[in-house]
């Protein structure tokens, strides 16, 4: 086996070989590069970044609120969505 970088989700390590790059090992792991931001050494790390031997590269979910935002109002003593 060659030179080793490990790659840590919040409950999984894997480890691959060197010389890939972010999004690379992202899709042999089953990824969505979207899905995660990469830390490497306490900065962000971007797709195209070489993975060289010895990274330890921690995966950090990106979580995303979704779907309408209702805006309220206050109206006649009461909150409604219209009035």
């Amino acid at each position: 086996m060659g030179k080793l970088v490990r790659i840590t989700t919040r409950n999984q390590t894997f480890e691959l070989e060197s010389g890939l790059t972010l999004l690379e090992a992202l899709e042999k792991l089953g990824i969505e590069p979207e899905s995660v931001l990469a830390i490497r050494a306490g900065e962000m790390i971007a797709g195209d970044c070489i993975l060289e031997e010895g990274d330890e590269v921690r995966l950090v979910a990106v979580i995303s609120g979704g779907g309408e935002t209702r805006r309220t109002t206050a109206c006649c003593g009461s909150t409604r969505t219209s009035c």
